[in-house]
């Protein structure tokens, strides 16, 4: 099963609002997605992380993880805060959907909108937009079910 993080980066580039590839390599030219961190390059960047989400059900199959989606632009903050208003409408109440084999059920964002988080060392405005996805998960061991020793 692919991750939440991975989902959210094949929607996005789905949805042109970004580029996804799995090398993540990109031109300077390019909204290049990355998982995880924030890399120097490629300077417009969007990265999609995971953060402390709600607890998961020990009575459903069901995940809630917290994932923040930043995004990295240029030294005018309306490049920057306009994506992520784009990514914020795309994202909030979606589902359900199934990208490739990951199940989810509703996205909900988590502020109004994007936040902004100030700039970096190279003046680049940066924002966040925040969403708890509901996700069906049935791999998870002993859900619902009883703790029987064989």
């Amino acid at each position: 099963m692919i991750t939440i993080i991975e989902a959210f980066a094949y929607y996005l580039d789905s949805q042109s609002l970004g580029i996804y590839r799995t090398n993540q390599v990109y031109s300077i030219d390019e909204w290049g997605i990355l998982l995880d961190y924030m890399a120097a390059d490629p300077p417009y960047a969007i990265v999609i992380t995971t953060q402390e989400g709600e607890a998961a059900s020990t009575v459903e199959e069901y995940d809630f993880p917290r994932v923040q989606i930043r995004i990295r632009g240029t030294t005018n903050p309306l490049e920057s805060r306009r994506l992520a208003q784009q990514i914020y409408n795309s994202l909030h109440g979606l589902g359900p959907i199934t990208i490739k084999d990951l199940e989810i059920l509703l996205c909900i964002g988590l502020d109004s909108g994007p936040t902004y988080l100030g700039r970096d060392d190279n003046n680049r405005h940066h924002h966040a937009v925040r969403i708890t996805p509901q996700l069906y998960n049935p791999e998870r061991v002993n859900c619902g079910r009883s703790n029987t020793s064989a």
